[in-house]
């Protein structure tokens, strides 16, 4: 029989606690950190299966500082019209157009990134493990990933690539009777190359190529209008009669989760 080979798929990063809540078994926190760019805090989600670490439940409040051990893993959700233009501080807008109940039934899909946690240390020592000490002051933001190219474009000055990087906690979701292994859905993770650079070397990620990136977790926050939403979302009818300017003047702030790449080792020979 064959046997599984894993990507990797890491990340640890500092901060603290900004907000604690549950969904189902599990548990989600905000956790706020700083990156170097500009010294602003920025915020990543992380869960918590089941509330618990090795079996045990953590002890965690918000204003905790932490560091969190974990791999990155994409959640894809929908969201709402009423949820955006709350977003927008336009939550009344549904009351100025004729159709509000065709309005409301506007869907967004939207794919999330955060860190599934794996280990966490507080207050400087390791959850369960005093005896693991931790120096407070270093923060720690450094993420590696390896996986196959499933989507390369570039923005601006900078190159991306969409990675599918099928690690050891990807979901089972059948069989593979030629190999005689699992079939498994794979996390979705965007890498970042600033200036099209690694190592002050031009990169240029192909689709179908594999590649393994070491770097560090990046927020970046971009506006997008309602206008954007109905072309996205293919109801642009609803937009007879209405003024094109207004409707773009209508926005949110929304934030997506990048790897920037500090090193990048791209599987392949030459020719």
């Amino acid at each position: 029989m064959s046997k599984e080979h894993f990507d990797i798929n890491r990340v640890q990063i500092s901060g603290d606690v900004q907000k604690i809540w549950d969904w189902d078994d599990d548990i989600f926190f905000k956790l706020a950190f700083r990156e170097e760019e500009d010294g602003n805090p920025r915020y990543v989600t992380m869960r918590l299966a089941g509330g618990m670490i090795g079996g045990e439940l953590v002890s965690l409040q918000p204003d905790d500082a932490v560091t969190v051990t974990g791999y990155l893993a994409d959640s894809p959700h929908t969201e709402t019209l009423s949820h955006f233009l709350e977003s927008a501080n336009r939550s009344n807008y549904l009351q100025e157009v004729s159709d509000p109940e065709e309005w409301k039934r506007v869907r967004i899909k939207r794919v999330a990134t955060r860190v599934n946690v794996t280990e966490l240390r507080l207050n400087g020592s390791r959850l369960k493990d005093h005896s693991a000490k931790l120096n407070v002051s270093t923060m720690l933001n450094k993420v590696q990933i390896q996986g196959v190219c499933v989507r390369a474009w570039k923005g601006g000055k900078d190159r991306f690539a969409r990675l599918a990087v099928y690690d050891e906690h990807t979901k089972i979701i059948g069989h593979n009777p030629k190999k005689g292994l699992p079939r498994r859905k794979p996390h979705y993770i965007t890498v970042r190359f600033i200036d099209g650079a690694v190592d002050g070397k031009p990169i240029r990620p192909q689709k179908k190529g594999r590649m393994r990136v070491s770097g560090s977790i990046h927020i970046n926050f971009y506006r997008q209008s309602l206008h954007n939403v109905l072309l996205r979302t293919h109801k642009t009818k609803l937009l007879e009669g209405i003024a094109i300017d207004a409707v773009r003047a209508i926005g949110a702030v929304r934030t997506s989760l990048y790897v920037i790449a500090e090193s990048a080792i791209t599987y392949g020979s030459r020719g």
